[in-house]
């Protein structure tokens, strides 16, 4: 009896699920049937504008689909791809041997130089590059045995925080070894070998500046957490030539210490730091460029060793020619820090002294004039600016065009 009832329980359960599987009734046919043949007469409709539609392609996602993608024993096999491990470069054991490269293969910096760099056709590109005022970015730069046994140098010195802050915006904080006394032995071979007759020839023959002045002596650097050097253009003295040989290891771009090239767009303009890696590039009051910040959360050194090539010319009044050499506006373009400083002051003078050669005077003013044009990029107005004081003038690039002298 109490099956009975049970089952009576049972079957009234499933009735209402047992009439929903049922026809439909009459009433509710009408309604299916109104229904079905407006959406197919919407159908036709999309049919006969899809026509032109071409489905080549899209595939039938029925037969793509694998229903044993989540199987728990698929899901197990799945292999997920872990970032490329990456290691740090802490140090050097306590006591190791230094990678034993002498400086025996030439007194200039070219015969250290790696691989195709030396080669007639590199040399023709790399010089074509910086006469036309870019930032010339060797990778690999020097022979891999010099670049190691300069990290071993750089990695051992000690290093002296040096800072300033200029009323022109100008700011760095960063640690060198400026005095050569406290330079290893085998840094201050390279020191000479970098300002050594055979370089400066070699760099003047590939920038066409004056580089025959006996330049001050490079540097290793280390920017430790927090250094950093804001935005300067190298245009100081008599430099013409600047170069910046990063020697850094295993660093990721986002530990800042990278090079930014201010004149680039902005998704060139930035090269991390690296290792054995030669930035050259001629110096004029164009070449803005900064070390960006430091990251506390960097591991290792941000190392490089870096210095410039110069000029051992200034102008003089009573040597002929002067006029004839400042007429060209290639020359007044090349003036370095301390040449353009010199002319102007001579320009003061000549202003209560009128000069026998007119001509001087003429080119002075035209060299006054070249270096009052307007921003690059920048203009600046004034509220009550008169609008006959507006210059309108448009500023190029300084450009040098490649000579024959390779």
């Amino acid at each position: 009896m109490k099956i009975k009832c049970l089952l009576s329980v049972i079957l009234l359960l499933l009735d209402p699920v047992c009439r929903g599987l049922e026809s439909p009734s009459s009433s509710s046919e009408s309604t299916t049937t109104t229904t079905t043949t407006a959406a197919a007469e919407n159908w036709d409709e999309w049919d006969e504008d899809a026509e032109d539609i071409d489905y080549d392609g899209i595939g039938d996602f029925d037969d793509d689909f694998d229903e044993d993608f989540f199987d728990e024993d698929h899901v197990e096999d799945v292999v997920v791809e872990e970032e490329e491990h990456f290691e740090p470069f802490l140090g050097y054991p306590e006591s190791y041997t230094k990678t034993p490269f002498e400086l025996n293969l030439g007194s200039g910096i070219e015969s250290y130089l790696n691989g195709n760099y030396r080669t007639i056709e590199m040399k023709h590109a790399i010089a074509k590059k910086l006469r036309a005022g870019n930032l010339v970015v060797l990778k690999n730069a020097f022979l891999p045995e010099f670049a190691q046994r300069m990290h071993e140098e750089l990695w051992d010195s000690n290093y002296t925080a040096h800072q300033d802050y200029i009323d022109d915006g100008f700011t760095y904080h960063h640690h060198n070894v400026y005095d050569l006394e406290d330079q290893t032995d085998y840094l201050k071979s390279v020191v000479e070998l970098f300002r050594s007759k055979q370089s400066r020839d070699f760099m003047h023959q590939m920038t066409g500046r004056d580089t025959h002045g006996f330049p001050s002596h490079g540097a290793p650097s280390h920017y430790v957490p927090w250094d950093y050097s804001m935005a300067h253009a190298d245009y100081f003295d008599q430099r013409t030539v600047t170069y910046v040989w990063h020697l850094t290891k295993s660093w990721r771009p986002e530990w800042g210490g990278g090079l930014y090239w201010c004149r680039e767009s902005t998704d060139k303009a930035y090269t991390p730091a690296s290792f054995n890696t030669l930035f050259l590039f001629i110096v004029s009051p164009d070449t803005q460029h900064f070390v960006t910040l430091v990251s506390p959360l960097s591991q290792g050194k941000r190392l490089a060793f870096n210095g410039w090539w110069e000029s051992d010319w200034l102008p003089d009044p009573t040597v002929p020619g002067l006029t004839e050499y400042l007429a060209d506006a290639t020359n007044r373009e090349q003036l370095t820090a301390k040449q353009l400083d010199t002319l102007m002051e001579l320009n003061r003078d000549l202003m209560e002294d009128p000069p026998e050669n007119p001509g001087l005077r003429k080119v002075l003013n035209q060299l006054w004039e070249d270096r009052q044009m307007p921003s690059l990029y920048t203009t600046v107005f004034e509220h009550d600016q008169p609008l006959n004081e507006i210059r309108t003038e448009i500023r190029t690039p300084i450009k040098t065009s490649i000579r024959s002298e390779l």
